[in-house]
């Protein structure tokens, strides 16, 4: 059985700070289709920031929330993750990867926002989440989505498929 995990708000936009643009009222599509078309089981990870600073929450970068204590909760969230994926493993499952959502505080892969900017970066749980999983020795690729790019989603998920199809 091939399982993806995937940041919270790819399957539930309303868990957003308020004011977020939401390309897709409900879910992000790519990753639901890609996981549909391919018996892809999809794993949704809690969100760290609604679990630290609610769902009414303003727009925060990741400098304000590693200031108040995202990391702390990012961390204990990650390493349960880790566990979890563990223990899939160990029952036979293959974990494809992680799709998180890019320009998150909390779950960038490669870029973050800094204001009306797109800067550079990786957010507090995808760094907490690469650390559990080395702790774990786990091998478990992640890929940064956005709705914005939905060819680009489509093609860094197709490319987790090769590695354990032969």
């Amino acid at each position: 059985m091939y399982c993806l995990f995937v940041s919270h708000c790819v399957l539930a936009q309303c868990v957003m700070a308020e004011g977020r643009v939401k390309t897709h009222p409900s879910m992000v599509e790519p990753v639901v289709r890609f996981c549909l078309e391919n018996s892809v089981n999809i794993m949704q990870m809690p969100c760290p920031e609604t679990r630290h600073a609610g769902l009414e929450r303003q727009p925060r970068g990741k400098g304000w929330y590693e200031a108040h204590g995202l990391r702390s909760s990012a961390a204990a969230i990650a390493e349960g993750q880790a566990e979890y994926m563990g223990q899939l493993v160990a029952s036979g499952s293959t974990i494809l990867g992680v799709a998180a959502i890019e320009f998150s505080p909390a779950c960038a892969v490669h870029y973050l926002n800094r204001g009306s900017r797109i800067v550079p970066g990786t957010g507090i749980y995808i760094e907490e989440l690469r650390r559990a999983l080395l702790e774990h020795d786990l091998d478990v690729p992640i890929v940064g989505i956005s709705p914005r790019w939905p060819a680009k989603a489509k093609k860094d998920l197709t490319a987790l498929l090769p590695a354990v199809v032969s």
